[in-house]
Formats: C-alpha cells, structure tokens, sequence
C-alpha cells in the first residue's frame, strides 16, 4: 500500500460511520496516472477527471478564462454592432461578425448590463423577406436578432458603427465580470442517464432542496430587482422562482434545472437548455448511487462540471464531490482534498469558489508576468490553506481573492485594491503606485526611462558641442535629484565624447540585434530596452 492509500484508508475509517460501505470505492484511487479514475462520472474522450495530488493540498494552478468575450472575439475586428430594444426583455447589444473558423457562419454576442451570451448562427438559416429578395437584397439587421433569440422578436433594432460604441461594450463587459456571475445546477435521479430525462425533472427529493438551500435564498422572479442572470423578471417566462446568494461581495444566480420552465410538448426541453447550457460551470447534484456521463449535456459553453452526491446517515449530510473539464482546459484551483468529502458549509465554499476563481486567477499571474523585470515590483500569492497560513490570518483575510498593495517598507500599512480585475486595471494601477511604466504584456511603455528635463538637456548636448562636459556635470547633477532614476542619460554623453556622434546610429542597432538574440536573461531585456529609448533623445530630428 503507498502512501496516498494509506491516507485514503485512514480517512475513510474516519467516515465510514455515515455510510455502508460508500467510501470503500475510493480505495481504488491510483497515484501512478496523472488522472483519477472516476466514480461519479462516466468515462469520456472529451473530459478529464481532476486529478488527486500526493501533496493533498491546493496547488498553484492557471485558472480557466472563459473566451465567449467581446475582448477576445470582436473588439478591433470589425464586427458591426446593433442596438436592440425589447418591450419586455429590455436593452441590449448584438455584436456580429463572420466566423474565423466556418464559412457560411455568424458569431454574435449578446451583451446586456447583466450577462453576455455568444452564440453560432448560419447565415443561410435568416429569414428574408419578400421585398428584400425582390430587390435582391439580404436578410435585415433585425433577423439576426430572432435567430439568435426567438423571444426578442419584434425589437427596435438599430445599427451603430463608431468606435465608441465599442469602447463602452469593452468597459460594460469588464464590468460585469467582476461581481456577478451565473452557474447551472442540475438534478439527476437514481438511474437517470439520458439528457431528457433529467431536464424533465420538474422536481427532486428533500436531500435536492436541502442541497438547493445551501446554495442560496429561494427568490421569486417577478419584479426581481437585482442580478438576475440573464432570468426573465418581467414574466414567468424563465419560471416563477430561481436560487439567488451573495457570497464574499459577488452576485450568483443559479440556473436550477427543476425552478426553469417545463414544457410536456418539448422533450428538449430547450428553454432550460437556453440558461444552463450557456453556463460555463455546472453543478450535477447526483441523487443515488449512478454515474453521470459529461457528454450528454451537449453544448460548446459548459466547461467544468461539478458532481456533488449526498451521503446521509444519523441525519447528517456530507457530500462526495468530483470534477470534470473538457480537456482543452487547464487544471485550476482550488483542487479537492482527499477523501473529496465536504460538509456543508466546506461544500458551498468549494463550489462558489472553484466556480467564480477561473475568472480571476489569469489576469493576476499575467500582470505578475508583466513586472519580472521590475526588481523593486513583486506581485506575490499567498495561499491561505498552506504556507501563508499565518499571514492571513495576520490580516484578516476572509474573502478569496483579496488584494492589498504594500508600499515600499511599509509591511502593515495595507491598501485595499478596489479597482478592476482585468489586466489592464492591474498593470495600470501598479504603474501608478510604483512609478513605473509597463505596458499590459511586459514591455516598456514609450515614456519608460525618459525625463522631460533630462530630454532637454540631451538636446543640448547634440547642440552645443562646445559645452558637452559642462552639460554631462549638469545631467550628473540632475539624476541625482531625481534618485538615480535616470543613469542612461549621463553614460550615453559619456560614450558620444569617447566614440563620437556616430554612437547615436550605430549603438541601437547593436542593441536591437542583442535583443532579439534570445540569449539575454530578462532583466538585460528591461535594461537594454530602457537604453533604447533614452538614445531617442538624443535624436536632433525629433
């Protein structure tokens, strides 16, 4: 028995008081794989199971970021744009552009201040009308519309075209990224395993609502005034009632697959598949001892899928859990302990934040990646399950993510990061609070390393040739000020005086060529990059 089995064996003893013989399946977990067998789902080419790790705790893993975004698909690419207003449905705006990928396919999105949804359409399947075809011309802006949702049929739709209207959709998105969020839920009946059959599901057993009650507050729809996850809350069209939680300053609204409209003439039951299949993170509350398959929710949005199975015993109620991803998604925190068996609370913790962190965790380690070469810039994780332990609990860490910016030697005088979550925001408010100048991929912005007094006095010395030592005094004198900020300026005279104007031209062609080399480590880059741009001043053309 190896080690992992021994400490499987150990927990399980510790469980076995709720169920008869339930754990003992997990004795079969095997380390030799990168991937854990799984008892929960059902094998499948397209998802992975999640694996178990020797060290059993959290891991430093790259988060899922989901790419059904403007950002990613449509802004700078020249989509065209509708404004559409619906006078039930509300407000919203299409972006549409032809597919990257397939001919004869639009991509839109949806986006609204609550949710955006992305969808495929083909472009043959509009309807034209007659008097279109008759002076052959296409389908109009509005059928793209109802092609992509039947319900915003008859909207006021007008196109916009200027590069404004973008800019607003980009911050409107980075907006709603960061405190709301939707996730599917779905109840699967003992021995269900085919999709109609648990979409059909207009209810379930008392261990589904006790599960639906730690997820949130029963809320009713109608006349509902805040997040409501793309619900309808002007009818009963999405249901009468949906699952609503606020959990460390976030908005969630669930998808419940029994509270979504039934419909006995749909067997697809295509209004519950509308929300949940355009969920990214699905929960699969299993109520039994079968297995669910990953492949029979078909639909390109659902990403990760969580199972969650109830074991009761002495009116106690944990919950074995497991996940599941499409293969093109990497691993992400936070990963299941061993044995994956949760209480309550620990459950909802699990699920709200393995559900909100894959949207995160990315922006951080990029805009971490964007300062390496900064040596008086750190952008750090602590990890309060493990190591860092103490240091959250030193300052009061209770919300997953927190940020705080620390100033230099000022270790207890915390600021509370409020501004957004992309990786723009990031690099732009650690740029102001350092005083450097990184541009969102690493590189140095065009002002890094330059000062306008400094600029001047480059100038000078191009000019008056007479006075180069006097200004070189005047330059050394100048950085002093400003801390040493600026050595460039004073070792580039130095080298004109040794090797002539010639130095100008020839020295950031040399640079360029070392750079581009691949040999240098990064900090080389970040001071050669600097070097370059001060040689611009110097430059008398400009």
């Amino acid at each position: 028995m190896n080690e992992l089995e021994k400490v499987l064996d150990e927990e399980l003893k510790n469980f076995e008081e709720f169920t008869d013989n339930s754990f003992n399946e997990w004795e079969e977990i095997s380390t030799e794989d990168e991937t854990t067998e799984s008892f929960l789902f059902t094998k499948s080419k397209y998802w992975k199971v999640e694996p178990f790790d020797e060290n059993y705790g959290l891991q430093d893993l790259e988060v899922f970021q989901d790419n059904t975004s403007f950002k990613d698909h449509f802004y700078n690419q020249g989509c065209y744009h509708l404004a559409v207003q619906h006078s039930e449905n509300g407000s919203f705006v299409f972006s549409v552009i032809s597919s990257p990928t397939k001919e004869d396919r639009l991509l839109v999105l949806c986006d609204s201040q609550e949710e955006s949804q992305m969808k495929e359409i083909s472009s043959s399947s509009l309807e034209v009308p007659f008097i279109n075809k008759l002076f052959c011309k296409g389908p109009p802006v509005s059928s793209v519309v109802k092609a992509f949702d039947e319900n915003l049929e008859g909207s006021k739709v007008v196109s916009c075209l200027n590069q404004k209207e973008e800019q607003e959709i980009l911050t409107m998105e980075n907006t709603s990224n960061i405190k709301q969020f939707k996730f599917g839920v779905i109840y699967v009946s003992d021995g269900q395993t085919q999709e109609t059959d648990f979409l059909s599901n207009q209810k379930g057993s008392s261990e589904w609502d006790e599960f639906l009650d730690l997820l949130g507050d029963h809320i009713n729809l109608l006349g509902w005034k805040e997040y409501s996850g793309g619900l309808n809350t002007k009818r009963d069209r999405s249901g009468k009632q949906s699952v609503f939680t606020k959990w460390n300053d976030f908005d969630i609204m669930w998808h419940v697959s029994t509270l979504l409209p039934y419909s006995e003439k749909d067997p697809q039951q295509l209004i519950k598949k509308k929300h949940i299949g355009n969920d990214v993170v699905v929960i699969i509350f299993i109520d039994g001892k079968g297995k669910y398959n990953p492949e029979s929710l078909k639909s390109r949005q659902n990403h990760i899928l969580i199972a969650v199975q109830p074991l009761t015993n002495k009116n106690e109620t944990k919950y074995r859990v497991e996940v599941v991803s499409k293969k093109s998604v990497p691993l992400y925190q936070p990963q299941l302990p061993v044995p994956p068996i949760f209480g309550k609370e620990e459950l909802r913790d699990f699920l709200l934040t393995k559900g909100h962190c894959k949207r995160l965790a990315k922006p951080y380690g990029e805009a971490a990646d964007a300062f390496v070469n900064e040596q008086n810039v750190v952008l750090a994780e602590v990890e309060c399950d493990s190591d860092g332990k103490d240091l959250c609990e030193k300052y009061a860490i209770r919300g997953y993510p927190t940020l705080y910016f620390f100033g230099r030697n000022k270790k207890d005088d915390k600021e509370d990061y409020a501004g957004g979550r992309e990786l723009e925001d990031i690099v732009k408010y650690m740029n102001e609070k350092a005083g450097t100048f990184r541009l969102p991929d690493g590189s140095l912005d065009p002002a890094a390393g330059r000062n306008d007094e400094l600029d001047k006095l480059a100038q000078r010395f191009m000019e008056e040739t007479e006075e180069r030592d006097n200004i070189l005094e005047e330059t050394e004198k100048k950085n002093e000020e400003l801390e040493n900020e600026f050595v460039w300026y004073a070792k580039v005279m130095r080298m004109i005086i040794k090797k002539g104007d010639d130095y100008i031209e020839t020295e950031p062609k040399r640079l360029e060529k070392m750079i581009n080399s691949g040999n240098l480590s990064k900090k080389k880059i970040g001071d050669f990059s600097k070097k370059l741009l001060v040689l611009e001043a110097f430059n008398l053309e400009e």
